[in-house]
Protein backbone atom coordinates (compact mmCIF):
# COMPACT_ATOMS: atom_id res chain seq x y z
CA UNK A 1 0.00 0.00 0.00
CA UNK A 2 1.45 3.29 1.14
CA UNK A 3 5.37 2.71 2.22
CA UNK A 4 4.74 3.32 6.08
CA UNK A 5 7.96 1.22 8.07
CA UNK A 6 5.30 -1.00 10.00
CA UNK A 7 2.84 -2.88 7.23
CA UNK A 8 5.99 -4.55 5.90
CA UNK A 9 8.18 -5.94 9.17
CA UNK A 10 7.61 -9.38 9.14
CA UNK A 11 10.57 -10.48 7.72
CA UNK A 12 8.66 -12.15 4.78
CA UNK A 13 8.15 -8.57 3.36
CA UNK A 14 4.60 -9.23 2.82
CA UNK A 15 2.47 -6.54 4.09
CA UNK A 16 0.03 -7.70 6.56
CA UNK A 17 -3.25 -6.24 3.90
CA UNK A 18 -2.23 -8.49 1.33
CA UNK A 19 -3.20 -10.86 4.13
CA UNK A 20 -6.01 -9.57 5.78
CA UNK A 21 -8.07 -8.51 3.27
CA UNK A 22 -9.75 -11.76 2.71
CA UNK A 23 -10.16 -12.37 6.31
CA UNK A 24 -13.19 -11.60 8.64
CA UNK A 25 -13.47 -8.43 11.14
CA UNK A 26 -11.81 -10.66 14.41
CA UNK A 27 -9.37 -12.39 12.58
CA UNK A 28 -8.31 -9.67 10.14
CA UNK A 29 -7.72 -7.36 13.32
CA UNK A 30 -6.06 -9.85 15.65
CA UNK A 31 -3.34 -10.32 12.43
CA UNK A 32 -3.10 -6.77 12.65
CA UNK A 33 -2.05 -6.32 15.71
CA UNK A 34 -0.12 -9.70 16.01
CA UNK A 35 2.07 -8.56 13.16
CA UNK A 36 2.81 -5.09 14.22
CA UNK A 37 2.77 -4.80 18.11
CA UNK A 38 6.42 -4.38 17.90
CA UNK A 39 6.28 -0.81 15.79
CA UNK A 40 4.14 0.88 18.08
CA UNK A 41 4.24 2.39 21.29
CA UNK A 42 2.93 -0.06 23.10
CA UNK A 43 3.65 -4.04 22.79
CA UNK A 44 1.60 -4.67 25.43
CA UNK A 45 -1.38 -2.94 24.44
CA UNK A 46 -2.06 -4.11 20.98
CA UNK A 47 -1.08 -7.49 21.91
CA UNK A 48 -4.15 -8.02 24.51
CA UNK A 49 -6.20 -5.57 21.50
CA UNK A 50 -5.06 -8.74 19.69
CA UNK A 51 -6.04 -11.26 22.40
CA UNK A 52 -9.41 -9.37 22.67
CA UNK A 53 -9.84 -10.33 18.95
CA UNK A 54 -9.02 -13.82 18.87
CA UNK A 55 -11.61 -14.19 22.16
CA UNK A 56 -14.33 -12.84 20.19
CA UNK A 57 -13.77 -14.91 17.20
CA UNK A 58 -13.64 -18.32 19.16
CA UNK A 59 -16.80 -16.82 21.37
CA UNK A 60 -18.92 -16.53 18.16
CA UNK A 61 -17.59 -19.93 16.36
CA UNK A 62 -18.34 -21.54 19.49
CA UNK A 63 -21.58 -20.46 19.19
CA UNK A 64 -22.01 -22.10 16.07
CA UNK A 65 -20.49 -25.01 16.87
CA UNK A 66 -22.59 -27.36 15.15
CA UNK A 67 -23.22 -24.94 12.35
CA UNK A 68 -20.64 -26.28 9.58
CA UNK A 69 -21.86 -23.25 7.24
CA UNK A 70 -21.49 -20.75 9.88
CA UNK A 71 -18.03 -18.51 9.06
CA UNK A 72 -17.58 -19.74 5.73
CA UNK A 73 -16.39 -16.67 3.22
CA UNK A 74 -14.09 -15.95 0.51
CA UNK A 75 -11.46 -16.93 2.40
CA UNK A 76 -10.47 -18.58 -0.58
CA UNK A 77 -8.78 -16.10 -1.78
CA UNK A 78 -5.94 -16.34 0.90
CA UNK A 79 -2.35 -17.13 -0.84
CA UNK A 80 -1.51 -20.52 2.09
CA UNK A 81 2.54 -20.41 0.83
CA UNK A 82 2.39 -16.41 2.23
CA UNK A 83 0.52 -17.07 5.45
CA UNK A 84 3.27 -19.76 5.79
CA UNK A 85 6.29 -17.32 4.66
CA UNK A 86 4.39 -14.92 7.12
CA UNK A 87 4.39 -17.12 10.15
CA UNK A 88 7.36 -18.63 9.52
CA UNK A 89 9.47 -15.42 10.05
CA UNK A 90 7.93 -14.44 13.14
CA UNK A 91 11.10 -14.82 15.61
CA UNK A 92 8.49 -15.03 18.92
CA UNK A 93 7.42 -18.67 19.51
CA UNK A 94 3.98 -17.34 21.23
CA UNK A 95 3.56 -14.97 18.17
CA UNK A 96 4.11 -17.62 15.51
CA UNK A 97 1.06 -19.82 18.03
CA UNK A 98 -1.39 -17.22 17.67
CA UNK A 99 -0.56 -16.15 13.88
CA UNK A 100 -1.50 -19.80 13.22
CA UNK A 101 -4.34 -19.88 15.65
CA UNK A 102 -5.68 -16.57 13.75
CA UNK A 103 -5.44 -18.33 10.45
CA UNK A 104 -6.78 -21.57 12.16
CA UNK A 105 -9.61 -20.13 13.06
CA UNK A 106 -10.05 -18.12 9.72
CA UNK A 107 -9.63 -21.09 7.30
CA UNK A 108 -11.11 -24.15 9.18
CA UNK A 109 -13.54 -22.09 11.76
CA UNK A 110 -15.19 -24.00 14.20
CA UNK A 111 -12.26 -26.92 14.07
CA UNK A 112 -9.51 -24.23 14.85
CA UNK A 113 -11.52 -24.19 18.46
CA UNK A 114 -8.88 -27.22 19.79
CA UNK A 115 -6.06 -25.39 21.08
CA UNK A 116 -7.23 -21.85 21.17
CA UNK A 117 -7.46 -20.76 25.04
CA UNK A 118 -4.20 -22.51 25.54
CA UNK A 119 -2.71 -19.78 22.93
CA UNK A 120 -4.54 -17.16 23.76
CA UNK A 121 -3.43 -17.96 27.67
CA UNK A 122 0.38 -17.70 25.92
CA UNK A 123 0.18 -14.56 24.55
CA UNK A 124 -1.49 -12.75 27.08
CA UNK A 125 1.17 -14.05 29.25
CA UNK A 126 4.02 -12.74 26.98
CA UNK A 127 2.38 -9.59 26.63
CA UNK A 128 2.70 -9.25 30.54
CA UNK A 129 6.42 -10.24 30.41
CA UNK A 130 6.62 -7.89 27.66
CA UNK A 131 5.03 -4.67 29.64
CA UNK A 132 7.35 -5.95 32.97
CA UNK A 133 10.47 -5.81 31.08
CA UNK A 134 9.84 -2.53 29.61
CA UNK A 135 8.44 -1.40 33.07
CA UNK A 136 11.99 -2.49 34.74
CA UNK A 137 13.89 -0.93 31.55
CA UNK A 138 12.06 2.58 32.70
CA UNK A 139 12.94 2.06 35.95
CA UNK A 140 16.34 1.52 35.87
CA UNK A 141 16.48 4.79 33.19
CA UNK A 142 15.23 6.59 36.06
CA UNK A 143 17.52 5.87 38.73
CA UNK A 144 20.49 6.13 36.26
CA UNK A 145 19.02 9.95 35.42
CA UNK A 146 18.86 10.41 39.46
CA UNK A 147 22.27 9.70 40.17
Amino acid sequence: MNDVSHYATNASGIEVIELARYMSFDTGNALKYLARFRDKNSPQEDLLKAVDYLQDAVSILGEHINDQTFYQHSNKNLDFQKIRTFVENEPSVYIREALYLTFQLEIFGNSGLLSANTIIDSLKEYANEIYAKEEAERIANESQEVK
